[in-house]
């Protein structure tokens, strides 16, 4: 199985999702009689907690991701002695930080798995690792509304990418689409802007798919994400409205449920609402709570309630709900 999954995780970034999950998606029944076995009473703990560290690409690749958190947490808890404080505890804490973002957000559970996947990575001098640790926490500031602390895990992002010889060079881009986010909501739209538009580089087209390598988030949907809003801030409405609906198609190409709620919460369903565009509106908060609903993204359920009282109190109705408790 390990194998196995070694095979699909390589695969994952170079075939199109149907045929991935056409040519893989079985195997999650061999995974779960191995996991079952090795955390059994005749099992091998380190086994099966390697099996769980090493199977992110089949699980976020499937979206079976609530399943996942649950194996991880499973794996924590029966690691042995020897393996803590090490590669393998690493590896699952960050996982199990990324599912928890990936379903809730920046939930408490998030933040203590993230932590410890950074200063674990940190000691070890694992730069790989540590840019995704650096990641996971850069994410859930975000997420939380901490946005100069987020900022600081973005520079310190760029630091250990310029520090590594040879870099594999998506990582700039990357680092570009992390800033540009963090100034957008800093209030700097104009270095937001040449941050966004350099993630968006023809050069970036290169950039494999990120689901299956701990970036969350579609490169390009996301990137046309945060120039979208930019751009309304900025003045430009009508291409604000073009690029968040080019965001969600290229969510949609890829068939990547997270990178959609991405780009319809942050992109197609605000710069509707800003431009007075209801029925476009509607449409995508619509969209937003099938898409949050069907693929248990707790997180994101919230979302189209709060975005259908803000049509509300548009069309002069009062509130839903105490806006202080939302």
């Amino acid at each position: 199985c390990l194998a196995a999954v070694a095979t699909a995780a390589a695969e994952l970034d170079t075939l199109l999702p149907q045929r991935w999950r056409d040519r893989h998606g079985r195997l999650v029944d061999d995974v779960r009689a191995a996991l079952a076995w090795a955390f059994g009473e005749d099992g091998d703990a380190h086994l099966g907690a390697a099996l769980a560290a090493e199977s992110p690409a089949l699980w976020f690749g499937l979206w079976l991701v609530k399943e996942y958190q649950g194996r991880l947490a499973l794996a924590l808890q029966r690691l042995s002695p020897q393996d803590r404080g090490g590669t393998l505890e690493m590896q699952l804490s960050l996982e199990f930080a990324q599912a928890t973002v990936a379903l809730r957000g920046g939930a408490p559970e998030a933040l203590q798995a993230r932590d410890g996947s950074l200063g674990i990575a940190g000691a070890l001098a694992s730069p790989g690792d540590e840019l995704r640790a650096l990641w996971v926490r850069y994410g859930t500031r975000l997420l939380r509304g901490e946005y100069a602390t987020a900022l600081e895990d973005t520079q310190a992002y760029g630091r250990v990418v310029q520090a590594q010889h040879g870099a594999d060079p998506q990582l700039a881009y990357i680092h570009h689409r992390m800033q540009a986010v963090c100034l957008h909501f800093l209030g700097q739209q104009v270095d937001a802007q040449h941050h966004a538009e350099q993630a968006l580089h023809p050069a970036a087209e290169a950039v494999r798919y990120t689901r299956g390598n701990g970036y969350q988030f579609e490169h390009r949907p996301a990137s046309l994400t945060h120039l979208a809003r930019i751009l309304w801030l900025r003045g430009r409405p009508d291409e604000a409205m073009r690029l968040a609906q080019e965001a969600v198609e290229a969510a949609k190409a890829v068939d990547h449920a997270l990178s959609l709620a991405y780009a319809l919460a942050f992109a197609a369903c605000p710069v509707a609402l800003w431009c007075g565009n209801g029925v476009a509106a509607s449409a995508y908060v619509q969209e937003l709570d099938e898409c949050s609903r069907e693929h248990g993204l707790v997180f994101w359920q919230s979302w189209p309630t709060v975005y259908r009282a803000a049509m509300q109190v548009r069309a002069g109705a009062q509130a839903p709900f105490d806006p202080e408790q939302a």
